[in-house]
């Protein structure tokens, strides 16, 4: 009868230690992934604070003022004798392959498309529908349909947002 009852008090004290570190485990488990969300929230922030940083510049502001406000064509022939020379290309090459890089981090899911949407949802719908007979003109002529295809995505999830919070078209007056 000792030994049944001893046998009785290990099986419950190994049972009882063993539901004590499964729970530990548990624990242990949801502290490691709530550090890890933490730490992709980090990360998510940092690189928002690097795309709103590159985007409040100087430099970039008057890039993107001139393109929405000076830049004007008569037609492909005429868009291509003024502004795809340098240094003028420079300022539409390197606008669209920034639009570009941040249309891959928000398909990618790297960037919320909320958050660029606060940051600049205007330039980058005003900039897309300017450029749009243009880029067709190329996308064509260079056999390349896919030409800037994330900054469309990257229009079109704007376009999206701002269905979605029911603001007002943008134009330029």
């Amino acid at each position: 009868m000792v030994l049944s009852t001893l046998q009785t008090v290990a099986l419950i004290v190994g049972i009882t230690y063993y539901l004590f570190i499964m729970r530990n485990s548990q624990k242990t488990r949801e502290l490691a992934l709530n550090a890890q969300e933490q730490a992709l929230e980090t990360r998510q922030t940092q690189l928002f604070m690097d795309v709103y940083r590159s985007h409040t510049t100087k430099e970039h502001q008057a890039d993107v003022s001139e393109l929405l406000l000076s830049w004007d064509w008569n037609d492909f022939d005429d868009f291509k004798e003024k502004y795809m020379v340098p240094p003028d290309n420079a300022k539409y090459l390197s606008y669209f392959a920034n639009l570009e890089g941040l249309g891959l981090l928000v398909r990618n899911g790297l960037l919320d498309a909320n958050l660029v949407y606060d940051l600049q949802y205007v330039s980058i719908i005003m900039i897309w529908e300017k450029f749009l007979p243009i880029i067709l003109e190329y996308r064509e002529a260079w056999s390349t349909p896919q030409l800037w295809g994330t900054v469309e995505y990257l229009y079109d999830e704007m376009k999206r947002i701002r269905v979605e919070r029911s603001h007002g078209e943008t134009t330029i007056e």
